[in-house]
């Protein structure tokens, strides 16, 4: 199950994967990732765009299902190996 962390949240315990929803406010959500800081930051553009691709809004979202579901793919896709960690960034892997 993805894991939500809102906005302000710092020291966050990562315990689903390395990929986030975060609740913005209201009811606007986006997929962040840990970069190895107290707090996750925004996804590399090769995350943005593979977001694109899934169909999914590479800013904002306003549903929390629709987050959900791109958080866990995300996170079934690091342990895939479709996504690395590079230079502490995580990104898709070239085919």
């Amino acid at each position: 199950m993805a894991q939500e962390v809102d906005y302000w949240e710092n020291d966050v315990n990562y315990s689903e994967g390395p990929f986030v929803y975060v609740y913005l406010n209201s009811g606007r959500y986006r997929i962040e990732v840990d970069h190895g800081g107290l707090c996750p930051q925004l996804p590399d553009r090769s995350i943005h765009l593979l977001q694109d691709k899934l169909g999914h809004s590479v800013i904002t979202m306003l549903s929390r299902e629709k987050a959900i579901s791109l958080c866990d793919k995300l996170n079934e896709m690091v342990c895939n190996g479709e996504i690395i960690q590079n230079s502490g960034l995580w990104i898709c892997k070239e085919d």
